[in-house]
């Protein structure tokens, strides 16, 4: 993996136990040259599937170049940094979302159908944007947009007037809501674009981790 190679550092913790973890500040001097330069990057959208690897290994024929991909975009975890497949969402939505209060104050689990209404409700201005699903759960967009992708909250869109701090009252665009689904699923697309260093400069950055790690 990735920092298997990086040293240890002992670090006294408050319970005054003596650990050992891994010296993730190590970074080749050279990832700040490479951005400082796009000739050195080439723009990558990762498919659906794809892994660190599977890229190093299109892109440089080695699949243990993966570290390179990671480093040069700033992941640290292919978990929380790394764009998910389509079940790989859906199951962590599943678990972010599943839990919840009901109208009467009642912690309930969402299953199915329920958590499928939860996260994928817009709703309409016939029901001002607002509902309740079967499990007694309020259900409602996670914020709404205007066509310049500004972000307005459930409130100030459903406001019947809105005042700025004068007391003036403000002509709202017309917004569109924005669900939990559509919200989380632009977060993951966003990561699927990465800068992949050219080849010339992947080795580089091998060769001055080895004598970072080794020093």
């Amino acid at each position: 993996m990735y920092f298997e190679d990086f040293p240890y550092l002992e670090y006294d913790f408050p319970d005054n136990v003596t650990r050992l973890y891994k010296n993730l500040t190590i970074r080749p001097s050279i990832v700040t040259d490479v951005y400082g330069d796009s000739r050195n990057l080439q723009d990558y959208t990762i498919e659906d599937g794809e892994t660190p690897e599977t890229i190093a290994y299109k892109v440089y024929g080695d699949a243990n170049m993966h570290w390179v991909i990671m480093l040069a975009n700033n992941i640290n975890s292919i978990y929380t940094d790394w764009p998910k497949t389509t079940n790989e969402l859906y199951a962590y939505l599943a678990d972010k979302y599943k839990n919840q209060i009901d109208s009467d104050g009642n912690a309930v689990v969402l299953t199915g159908t329920d958590l499928n209404e939860f996260i994928e409700f817009t709703g309409a201005p016939s029901n001002n944007y607002q509902s309740i699903n079967g499990a007694n759960v309020v259900i409602r967009p996670h914020h709404f947009e205007d066509v310049d992708g500004n972000v307005y909250s459930y409130d100030t869109a459903t406001a019947t007037t809105n005042k700025d701090a004068f007391g003036r009252t403000i002509d709202l665009p017309e917004l569109i809501p924005i669900s939990i689904y559509d919200y989380e699923a632009d977060l993951n697309e966003k990561k699927r674009v990465i800068k992949v260093p050219r080849s010339g400069i992947a080795q580089r950055m091998r060769s001055e981790l080895v004598k970072l790690v080794n020093e």
